[in-house]
């Protein structure tokens, strides 16, 4: 639908003047003026011969949803500071953020660079008797991982230290992260505030970057 606004507006500008055109700097208003236009799919695409812009993959799955990048996870990211857990794609935008708890004081959580090691639904700890659920080893003596509990009363200490070491979520984070990692998946784990952009947020703007780059190639005029 959006390339049809913009192929719309390559036609639409020619109809209108230079500064009215430039003067609506805004893709909102852009398109609002496209869409309230009315132009006909059929005069749109008999006007002119369209020279497309290079295809951009990381904006392509715009027009294919079913696409699997959208669903890729490249890294995660977790903050004691923050008590977050990022979970990032390969251009280190967030598709995810959720509060956890890490280890309280004298069970630290330890920092630096580890690996998802195994995944389960259910596994059970004989040293504190409980059920983890699910679970998500980060090293290979299962020390240390990333899980739910069976119990949820947990849940109200979520944003603060509380565990014996590993990194709690909610069952329902835990198991949406389970769906999305895959063992070798690398997970960071750092004492100071980190940032990232969202996904959603980035993907606008990459959005309306293609757009106005496409306005410009067929108005000759920079919005």
């Amino acid at each position: 639908m959006v390339l049809l606004f913009i192929l719309t507006f390559a036609v639409l500008s020619v109809f209108t003047p230079p500064s009215l055109a430039a003067s609506a700097s805004s893709m909102p208003t852009l398109l609002a003026r496209i869409s309230s236009a009315g132009i006909p799919s059929p005069l749109i695409l008999g006007r002119a011969a369209l020279s497309p812009l290079p295809e951009r993959p990381s904006y392509s799955h715009r027009f294919f949803p079913g696409d699997p990048r959208l669903r890729e996870v490249a890294k995660i990211v977790i903050s004691l500071s923050q008590q977050r857990l990022y979970v990032l794609n390969a251009n280190d935008e967030a598709l995810a953020v959720w509060p956890i708890s890490s280890g309280m004081k004298g069970y630290e959580t330890p920092t630096g660079n580890f690996r998802i090691v195994n995944r389960i639904r259910r596994a059970y700890s004989e040293k504190y008797d409980a059920w983890m659920v699910p679970w998500m080893a980060i090293v290979r003596s299962g020390e240390y991982g990333i899980h739910g509990l069976e119990d949820r009363s947990y849940y109200r200490k979520l944003g603060r230290p509380a565990s014996h070491g590993c990194i709690r979520l909610s069952q329902e984070n835990a198991f949406k992260l389970m769906a999305w990692v895959k063992v070798g998946t690398p997970v960071k784990i750092v004492d100071v505030s980190v940032s990232y952009p969202s996904f959603e947020e980035a993907e606008q703007q990459r959005e309306e970057d293609f757009a106005r780059a496409y306005l410009a190639r067929f108005t000759g005029y920079e919005f």
